[in-house]
């Protein structure tokens, strides 16, 4: 049965703490539980991560998918092309596993997005509360993105997809949603640098041929967006 709202988090391996803060945070501030559904990506060699969203399973409407835990960050795109694939909502949030909702009926606060999402590519974004990077990290769309892209992104390499290409999206075509806030609930930790090997499709993500990709992707999201706005 669709949703109203998909939530979709990609989280990697040994964080079943983070899971628990992040589900936890659904179940107290969520108003009406029938409306959303909570995909969650843990890798296949994590059964701990795994247990843990089983167990909520029985409180809330979350899922567990297990994708190869061998692509990790290179691998991201396809979690979330999969996630997105699975996904019945009309809404989809992408959210990191670091987050917690800090606001009390958040979902209320989406609902009057819904009548354009079938109709419409839109491109929300929470307040930016105490962390404003954060609110650009989580982008929510519309069902009908992936109508028009035939996916979440055609692009395969790293992960700066969430918080490159669409936090980069025109402020025309990006929609704060007030009084929707998240927040951290677990410490940074800074990445590592980046790995000078080519990912399996062949990209280098240390090279300047890498930010072409994304310089690519953007352009082609912006220019699908604006032309579903009538704006080109």
């Amino acid at each position: 049965m669709s949703k109203d709202i998909s939530i979709l988090v990609a989280t990697r391996p040994f964080r079943p703490e983070r899971i628990t803060s992040f589900l936890k945070s659904f179940m107290e501030n969520t108003e009406d539980l029938t409306r959303i559904e909570i995909l969650v990506k843990v890798d296949d060699d994590c059964r701990e991560s795994l247990n843990t969203v089983n167990s909520y399973s029985q409180i809330l409407p979350v899922k567990a998918v297990v994708m190869n835990g061998g692509w990790r960050r290179t691998g991201l795109m396809r979690y979330w092309n999969k996630l997105g694939e699975l996904s019945s909502g009309k809404i989809l949030w992408f959210m990191n596993d670091r987050c917690v909702i800090d606001c009390e009926s958040w979902e209320q606060k989406l609902l009057p997005y819904l009548g354009r999402a079938s109709e419409e590519v839109l491109a929300l974004y929470p307040e930016p509360g105490r962390h404003p990077a954060l609110a650009g990290m989580c982008p929510i769309v519309s069902s009908r993105w992936i109508e028009v892209l035939g996916c979440v992104t055609k692009y395969n390499a790293a992960d700066v997809f969430m918080n490159t290409v669409i936090h980069s999206l025109p402020s025309s075509l990006a929609v704060r949603v007030p009084d929707l806030r998240i927040d951290y609930a677990h410490p940074w930790e800074p990445y590592p640098e980046p790995s000078k090997k080519a990912d399996s499709l062949g990209c280098d993500t240390s090279s300047s041929n890498f930010m072409s990709h994304v310089d690519t992707a953007r352009y082609k999201i912006i220019r699908d967006i604006r032309i579903t706005k009538g704006l080109d």
